[in-house]
């Protein structure tokens, strides 16, 4: 045991100064980041927490990896998709077997993945950050990315810094989920994770070497199936109706297929489909007939035919529906309907199911796809088929301006009145005063039946909202009451003393709830009458 624990440490040793602990919180869902309680300790790292660790004895050992000479000797690149399972580990270790990169998956605590890049010697922490983080941009992962460590570049020894740690794999490395995937994707033990690491682990020199993939990507990775099939080729009979869909899913895709060696411009989706005549039609089509087709395609916004034999025969709609330039796009833009506009900014979508169903919902879900299909499936239970975010976009952008209005709107819905409302029984649990040292004392709202003018205190008016448990940041509070009321902010002097307040002119007070000079009682404010103001 000792052996494999000096092995363990040596591979994942970082600084002399801090290490960290993590004990998970037994009440945990498994569908969510594991909680716990988490502990910086500034203290060396000793050997029975590396031993205790691999044994699962006690809390799990967190390791910083940025020495006191910002140094380390090892870079992670910590993914959480433990909410949505949107990372499929496998296919990750598998694409950076493909692209031959020194790295190795691990499954985090929480079911999300930490990608490690392991080096023999320690080297410049920054020098790490940018290395990692370039595997990331290499592997189309880095919007997956929560942190990559070392998080700091440098340590600040004078400060008390030590670092921010990293939760160890193996914790409890027998029975553990915290592992290592071998090259297959598979699960590795321990002893096979020390193999890996020999494979994997870079010396000096071979760190700083420029990283250089050549990326082979296959244009037609997103395409119908139906296209694929017929890339086999097109005999007489189908061949026009073929080369219309050929032309549709270039226009899509045409930036999938990169830059032209010739033109040194990507191609565009007009030569595309001039070119996949020549390469997929049996024989090709004479050059009008194709002018032909690209012309009518650029003029119209077809949809695949999906429904002519020559397609049919080779359809499979079930994988064409999970393909960024498949059928999904169009059958999204079929099932999601006209969208009714009910007040300030709240909007009736319908979704086209049977029976169809609405969802009301903010400027802002509208705006995004998937917030949009968030709440889809959350009021609808309807699960959408995928389409781009860009065409999400032209899709609802053409919506929105073809929008209808509610019949059914009713102004209270408004929240401009809401405010209103909530001022309104301000005043009236206030009361405002004719007198205007009521304003300067005691913060109350003074009215001025001469000019009608209600002058009123912001704090005053912001500490009964507070009450009401209304929450508003206060930016927000003085941009509706300068937008709603109509205010203005007013530094004045009152009995020579400096008064500032905010004033609404022509303001219509209810008598009940105005208090004239003198007349204070119930009894008295029944028979009320509107006096100048002397003052």
């Amino acid at each position: 045991m000792k052996e494999r624990t000096d092995k363990f440490r040596k591979i994942f040793w970082g600084s002399d100064i801090g290490y960290g602990t993590f004990t998970i919180d037994k009440n945990n869902n498994g569908s969510q980041k594991q909680k716990g309680k988490a502990i910086t300790n500034k203290a060396y790292p000793e050997d029975q927490l590396w031993e205790d660790h691999l044994k699962g004895i006690g809390a799990g050992l967190g390791i910083i990896p940025i020495n006191a000479d910002s140094k380390c000797q090892w870079g992670c690149l910590d993914i959480d998709e433990y909410r949505t399972s949107g990372l499929d580990k496998k296919k990750l270790v598998l694409k950076i077997e493909e692209l031959k990169l020194p790295l190795i998956v691990f499954r985090s605590k929480s079911g999300g993945a930490h990608v490690f890049c392991f080096c023999k010697e320690f080297i410049s922490a920054r020098l790490m950050k940018i290395k990692i983080t370039s595997y990331a941009a290499i592997l189309e992962i880095g919007s997956k990315v929560d942190k990559t460590f070392p998080v700091q570049e440098t340590i600040l020894t004078n400060k008390g810094h030590v670092g921010s740690f990293l939760n160890l794999p193996y914790f409890n490395e027998e029975e553990g989920s915290r592992y290592a995937y071998k090259e297959d994707g598979e699960a590795a033990t321990l002893e096979e994770f020390f193999k890996l690491y020999e494979k994997k682990v870079l010396s000096k020199e071979e760190f700083n070497r420029t990283v250089k993939v050549t990326k082979i990507k296959n244009p037609y990775a997103e395409a119908p199936p139906c296209l694929i099939a017929l890339r086999k080729g097109v005999h007489e009979g189908g061949r026009n109706d073929a080369l219309i869909n050929f032309a549709i899913f270039y226009k899509k895709a045409y930036l999938e297929f990169g830059i032209d060696e010739n033109t040194k411009q990507h191609y565009t989706w007009q030569e595309l489909t001039r070119k996949g005549n020549r390469l997929y039609m049996k024989p090709p089509l004479e050059e009008k007939i194709v002018e032909t087709v690209i012309n009518s395609v650029e003029k119209t916004e077809y949809r695949y035919m999906c429904q002519i034999p020559v397609l049919k025969n080779v359809c499979q709609s079930d994988i064409c529906i999970t393909r960024q330039y498949g059928i999904g796009e169009q059958l999204a833009t079929g099932t999601i309907g006209e969208i009714m506009e009910y007040g300030q900014d709240r909007y009736l979508v319908e979704i086209n199911t049977n029976p169809k169903k609405e969802l009301l919902i903010e400027g802002e879900t509208l705006m995004y796809k998937i917030p949009f299909y968030n709440e889809t499936m959350k009021q609808a239970s309807v699960w959408l088929p995928e389409m781009s975010g860009i065409n999400f976009k032209k899709m609802m952008v053409k919506k929105f301006h073809e929008r209808t209005y509610s019949k059914e709107y009713v102004e209270e819905a408004n929240e401009d009145l809401v405010f209103i409302k909530y001022f309104d029984q301000y005043i009236k649990k206030q009361s405002a005063y004719t007198d205007k040292t009521n304003l300067l004392e005691y913060k109350r709202p003074h009215f001025n039946p001469d000019r009608k003018s209600l002058s009123f205190n912001l704090d005053s008016f912001e500490d009964f909202l507070v009450e009401k448990r209304i929450k508003m940041k206060r930016v927000d509070l003085v941009l509706k009451v300068q937008r709603i009321l109509k205010a203005k902010k007013d530094k004045g002097k009152i009995n020579e003393k400096s008064c500032v307040s905010w004033k609404i002119q022509n303001y219509e007070i209810a008598k009940e709830n105005l208090v004239i000079e003198g007349e204070y009682t119930d009894e008295d404010k029944k028979e009320i009458t509107y006096e100048k103001d002397q003052s």
